[in-house]
């Protein structure tokens, strides 16, 4: 089964005076940093627009786009040039890779979801949060995804791993619900993939001390939910975590890979 949103992005590129643009190998330029603008420099209607169209796209069948996406929609009240700039590097790469289309494939990959979690720490340079990233996988493809930033500053990246980590717990136990409805009922822990070793010892111990003591009880689920057996945490190498790309930008040798793993072909 494929789903697939080509005729959605060239309608949107025509739309946004981009149907003959360059190609781009990647959804953002490397080393690009976006500052916060006091006041709008462009037209923010425009720029929200643009921003519009491509979340359907994201949300829809386009994870590859979900990180960028995100940076780029924190500017939509005070934007100016250089986000413009960051936004329709976004369009040039769809251009190229409108036909990209998450395929799932009953005889691949596994029958149960396979969750993976990632942190970038301390990424966003304007206020030092960190970004949580998560993909969902079944059947060879991704069905769920995120990419977003964490509420609260994080002091470790062990920290920032372990609430990216809460975060994907959370997305495990709709998922139960949702199978559950529709009379799916999963019944085996789901395996959560992290490559944070730190991280993967307080969630299976739930172990505290000083460097760990003040991270807010909200997050302290997922240590419940692995003892239960509704998760089961394992490590993942850094190399080989799906979920890498959701918190920050890939060098163009490393994106097909990232693209195979969810599935996309």
């Amino acid at each position: 089964m494929t789903l697939l949103q080509s005729q959605y992005i060239e309608d949107i590129l025509e739309c946004h005076g981009m149907a003959n643009c360059y190609l781009a190998k990647t959804p953002i330029e490397s080393g690009l940093s976006l500052s916060i603008l006091a006041e709008p420099e462009v037209d923010i209607t425009m720029y929200q627009q643009l921003i519009g169209s491509l979340m359907y796209a994201m949300v829809c069948t386009c994870p590859d786009i979900s990180y960028t996406v995100g940076i780029v929609a924190r500017h939509v009240l005070a934007s100016g040039h250089v986000h413009i700039k960051a936004v329709k590097h976004i369009y040039h790469y769809l251009h190229g890779t409108s036909d990209y289309k998450p395929v799932y494939q009953a005889t691949k990959g596994p029958d149960k979801p396979i969750v993976y979690s990632d942190s970038d720490w301390a990424r966003d340079h304007n206020d030092w949060k960190s970004i949580t990233g998560f993909v969902t996988c079944l059947s060879d493809g991704a069905i769920t995804w995120a990419s977003h930033k964490q509420a609260c500053v994080s002091t470790s990246s062990t920290e920032a791993e372990f609430i990216a980590a809460a975060t994907s717990c959370q997305e495990v136990l709709w998922l139960h619900n949702f199978f559950d409805f529709i009379q799916i009922p999963i019944t085996t822990p789901t395996p959560l993939y992290s490559d944070n070793q730190s991280a993967i010892n307080l969630i299976t111990t739930g172990n505290i001390n000083e460097c760990s003591k003040h991270i807010d009880t909200k997050y302290r689920f997922i240590c419940d939910q692995n003892e239960s057996g509704c998760i089961s945490t394992s490590y993942i190498p850094t190399n080989e975590q799906p979920a890498d790309g959701f918190t920050k930008p890939l060098l163009p040798m490393m994106l097909p890979a990232f693209i195979i793993s969810l599935g996309l072909m």
